[in-house]
């Protein structure tokens, strides 16, 4: 949702160093709490009478929640950091989706059946498509940002820089490196580290802004609603 399903595994892979694979099955709970909770929530609607409406705000401060904790993410987190966020996604989607596409598709009637679920499809994969394409293009330019703002702060002559260069020669030059080429690969390792600092505070930044688009969604939504339903009974009064 809104390109979510995009950014944790590019996120995972391009920061994190994880592979494919690894990536994939840090997914994989996600998928499956995503599957348990589309069952219950049918359940509840069904046994319980839940109105559909009724689901929609959980799943909304669910998925804002775990967008949030998804941002303190960092270069030393692992599946354990990130999976408590990433199985409540998981949840927070099924209590989203099922009474979404109820409360679009149910009360149409023939013709428009055909219509409403195609309708429906295309604005879903528009919607992500355009999630995607605008959180690429967030975390491109707050990576370029970040790193030149990180890059202006690495000086020769700083302490902080000139020990971490020292330390990274020392590391090097331990494992059998001749000592002249250990300080040119320090400095090549120091710059792929601010790069990576870079990446993680870009993406940090987008699934922060994930968080406030969905802050904002939710009143937008409940007022489509109430405005569509005001409008459908118009006519009939």
């Amino acid at each position: 949702m809104f390109g979510s399903a995009y950014l944790i595994p590019s996120f995972a892979v391009s920061v994190l160093g994880m592979t494919l694979t690894a990536a994939g099955m840090l997914l994989l709970p996600s998928a499956l709490a995503f599957i348990g909770t589309l069952f219950l929530t049918a359940m509840l609607i069904r046994r319980c009478r839940l109105p559909l409406i009724a689901m929609v705000p959980f799943g909304v401060v669910s998925f804002i929640v775990a967008m949030w904790m998804l941002s303190g993410a960092n270069g030393e987190s692992g599946f354990p950091d990130l999976m408590p966020a990433i199985l409540l996604r998981g949840i927070a989607l099924g209590f989203l989706f099922l009474p979404i596409t109820l409360i679009t598709l149910l009360e149409l009637r023939g013709t428009a059946i055909a219509y409403g679920v195609g309708l429906f499809n295309a604005g879903r994969q528009a919607g992500g498509l355009l999630g995607v394409a605008f959180l690429e293009t967030l975390i491109d330019h707050e990576r370029a940002l970040n790193q030149s703002v990180l890059a202006a702060h690495i000086l020769p002559g700083r302490t902080a820089v000139t020990e971490r260069l020292v330390a990274l020669t020392r590391g090097l030059a331990a494992y059998g490196m001749e000592q002249g080429e250990a300080a040119k690969v320090a400095v090549r390792l120091l710059g792929r580290e601010v790069a990576m600092q870079a990446g993680i505070i870009a993406f940090d930044t987008a699934f922060l802004v994930v968080t406030l688009f969905f802050f904002a969604a939710a009143p937008v939504l409940i007022g489509a609603k109430v405005l569509i339903a005001r409008l459908v009974s118009e006519p009939a009064a």
